[in-house]
């Protein structure tokens, strides 16, 4: 291969690699996949990507303060669900506010729970809250917080102001 045609190949990788990093809906996509898998979200590696710095310092704050006063729960219910016993996101979809310093990303899906009394389904409208950090030319969309909205759209549940109220003594 000419040295002109590994040129142009490496510029394409590096400015889709940019660009991947710019789309709003690509960290939330990233937790919502982990969630649904069953996996771990709030791990190290997934705090430091995907998540933004005053994020990660109200989980870490929080977390603290639990273990300080000796709780064992930290947080009782999903915060992707906002609630227990569910068997996870069905029907996703993403929908991306305007790029700018902050945005929100809007996903919607249906819950079904697998133990108790709800067998129907229900609908969901969880937002994530984004902020571009990091340095120019490196700025990426981070999880700022999540919030579980009514029908009306109004905020019932917001993670960030869950870690602040554990946070207090």
């Amino acid at each position: 291969m000419p040295l002109r045609q590994i040129v142009c190949a490496c510029a394409l990788l590096f400015y889709a690699g940019t660009a991947f990093a710019q789309e709003p809906a690509k960290p939330v996509q990233a937790v919502i996949k982990a969630s649904v898998a069953g996996k771990e979200y709030f791990d190290p590696h997934s705090l430091l990507t995907f998540f933004s710095l005053g994020f990660t310092r109200d989980l870490t704050t929080a977390l603290v303060k639990t273990k300080a006063r000796g709780d064992e729960i930290f947080i009782d219910w999903d915060p992707i669900t906002g609630g227990q016993d569910g068997c996870g996101p069905k029907d996703i979809s993403y929908k991306s506010g305007p790029k700018g310093a902050k945005t929100t990303v809007t996903v919607q899906f249906t819950e079904m729970y697998c133990f108790g009394s709800g067998t129907q389904p229900i609908k969901v409208t969880v937002l994530f809250d984004m902020v571009r950090e990091g340095t120019a030319p490196d700025l990426s969309y981070t999880i700022d917080d999540i919030r579980h909205v009514d029908k009306a759209g109004k905020t019932v549940d917001s993670l960030r102001e869950a870690f602040k109220a554990l946070s207090t003594d």
